[in-house]
């Protein structure tokens, strides 16, 4: 599972007359799987990025199996998170070129052996410069004059940021149920703003194209 990253298996233990304990690992899993991060905070075309995940990937799983104690028979899963202040923040959110994107990337591994596969590609971008986020703000400052749902969306994102004690409170109560825990890990306040701001960009993009 993609949340267990890593060499899993078990551990021989031997009891000793004198009360000794000797643990040995023995490597069960048939396949790895590795979260790899991949920083765009320097790449400005969609094919360097593209490259920079090959690489990336190939570099996960020479370092992997330097440490593993069977190298040479463990294929590895990734999954890519994209992250870093990027001028391509606004396309890599687009569903279709990623999943374009996902397609490339897993021909070029394709020969690979042990195989490397892309599960899947997270986006975790921000805007590159301070004049395109002075921009982007603008845009939105505009579009919450409106009405209708992306209005609607614009202003409660934007008052969430404003308030940050109200922000904490809501993920307090929201992080308070046990299931919820399960699968949201606990965020801070930074991280929460960041989330938000992603989600407002994907809704102006998403419901201006619809």
């Amino acid at each position: 599972h993609i949340n267990e990253p890593g060499e899993r298996g078990c551990y021989l233990v031997r009891v000793f007359e004198t009360g000794g304990l000797e643990l040995e690992f023995k490597p069960l899993a048939h396949l790895l799987w590795q979260t790899i991060e991949v920083d765009l905070q320097d790449i400005s075309s969609l094919n360097h990025v593209q490259e920079a995940i090959v690489n990336a990937c190939l570099k996960a799983r020479a370092h992997s199996s330097a440490s593993l104690s069977n190298p040479d028979s463990n294929p590895v899963i990734c999954r890519v998170k994209l992250s870093g202040r990027t001028a391509l923040s606004k396309e890599l959110n687009r569903d279709d070129l990623l999943e374009e994107m996902l397609n490339s990337v897993r021909d070029n591994l394709s020969a690979e052996e042990p195989f490397v596969w892309v599960k899947d590609i997270l986006v975790d971008c921000r805007l590159a410069t301070a004049a395109e986020a002075t921009a982007a703000d603008t845009d939105f400052n505009s579009l919450k004059q409106g009405e209708g749902l992306l209005a609607e969306i614009i202003r409660i994102s934007q008052k969430f940021e404003q308030e940050p004690d109200r922000l904490d409170s809501v993920l307090n109560n929201v992080l308070s149920h046990h299931k919820i825990r399960k699968i949201l890990p606990e965020l801070s306040s930074s991280e929460a703003q960041n989330l938000i701001h992603q989600a407002r960009i994907l809704c102006r993009d998403g419901l201006q194209d619809g």
